[in-house]
C-alpha cells in the first residue's frame, strides 16, 4: 500500500527576493524531479489508500505537483 503522510507545501511568495534561504528553495526546486500528483482515497473497509479514478478508468489528476526527494541538494541535505 501507499504510505500516507503530509506533504509540505511551498506556495508562491513565501520569501522576500532578498531572503538568504531563496537560494536553498531555489535549488531544491531546480534540483528535484517533479510530476503530477495523482488523487488516492482511503477504503473504508481496509483503511487502504489507492488510487482513485474517474468514470473512464483514468486517475485523477490532483492539481498540484509532487517530487520524491532523494538527495543532491546540499542545504536540505545537511538537515
Amino acid at each position: 500500500s501507499q504510505a500516507s503522510f503530509r506533504d509540505l507545501e511551498i506556495r508562491r511568495g513565501f520569501l522576500d527576493k532578498n531572503d538568504e534561504a531563496r537560494s536553498t528553495f531555489t535549488a531544491a526546486r531546480d534540483g528535484t524531479a517533479w510530476r503530477t500528483a495523482k488523487v488516492v482515497r482511503r477504503s473504508l473497509e481496509t483503511g487502504e489508500l489507492g488510487l482513485a479514478f474517474d468514470a473512464r478508468g483514468n486517475s485523477i489528476n490532483a492539481g498540484r505537483q509532487v517530487a520524491d526527494y532523494t538527495g543532491g541538494v546540499a542545504a536540505l541535505d545537511v538537515l
